[in-house]
């Protein structure tokens, strides 16, 4: 840990290494989740590498840098909202000047379109998989769960009720949802008694990684595992139109997450353009 007396000379130059490495325990004491905090410690070796000390650390220099990343959208997003979060935790801590609060830019969410796996290639899928393979691909369609959180169920999980069987599951940024478990996939989950249910070599369990390699290579055609959680968005949004019962049941922080997994019917939109077309052509 830095010593205090650093607050009281702003100008001293210091290594970023040191400064992260503070930041990222200050991290893990207000709660962040393990896997943000990883994710933050990854970006900022990055950093610290491009910017090795505070004196670096100025908008041109920061300009120069992000200018030669060849990112996606997604990733310059993320390693923006890192810096600039670590920046105002070091100018409320005075080791930085707080004009730099706004010298790291600001990046656009991009807008995806849904990308729901097909009714055919999820079908198919189910048929021919084996019985590992198969609960997987349950836990993504019927529960809409992601890699990440099917790679860690376990028995002790599981919810009994007078109604059937329910499963915790913890989400990112440790958010909690219950999710009813149908009987068919019940009977799957039941067959084991203890312990993860897809044993492995990562604490326990296989890695999440491995688990979206087998569910990917079960499905015909270019579907991913996440095409799955997409499926369910979707399917479960056209059978309730509740956009905020599905952000629950998806685990998500905001609606407009949400949205991105919900495939509208676009039979609506096609009766409209029709009857716009009609309209002129008359």
């Amino acid at each position: 840990m830095l010593d205090t007396t650093i607050n009281q000379a702003p100008n001293l130059i210091m290594l970023t290494k040191t400064l992260t490495i503070e930041y990222l325990t200050y991290l893990k004491a207000s709660g962040q989740a393990d896997k943000t905090v990883q994710l933050r410690a990854h970006q900022f070796r990055r950093i610290t590498h491009a910017l090795p000390t505070t004196d670096h650390i100025t908008p041109a220099k920061i300009a120069d840098w992000l200018s030669l990343q060849q990112w996606s959208p997604n990733t310059r997003r993320s390693h923006c909202v890192a810096l600039k979060s670590f920046i105002r935790w070091c100018v409320e801590r005075e080791y930085l000047p707080a004009t730099l609060l706004s010298a790291v830019p600001r990046v656009k969410s991009p807008h995806h379109l849904p990308r729901p796996c097909s009714h055919d290639a999820l079908n198919e899928a189910l048929a021919n998989a084996e019985t590992r393979v198969l609960t997987m691909l349950m836990l993504g369609a019927m529960l809409g769960l992601r890699r990440e959180e099917i790679s860690r169920v376990h028995t002790d999980n599981y919810l009994y009720s007078s109604n059937g069987l329910s499963l915790w599951v913890r989400g990112k940024g440790d958010r909690d949802r219950l999710l009813a478990v149908p009987d068919n996939l019940s009977a799957l989950l039941l067959c084991h008694t203890q312990g993860f249910i897809f044993p492995g070599q990562i604490d326990g369990h296989l890695s999440p990684e491995y688990v979206g390699k087998l569910m990917s290579q079960a499905i015909p055609g270019r579907f991913s595992a996440h095409s799955l959680r997409h499926f369910f968005g979707t399917t479960a949004y056209g059978f309730t139109h509740d956009i905020l019962l599905v952000q629950t049941m998806l685990g998500h922080s905001s609606p407009a997450t949400t949205q991105i997994y919900v495939q509208l019917d676009t039979r609506g939109q096609r009766d409209t353009i029709n009857q716009i077309s009609d309209m002129l052509a008359a």
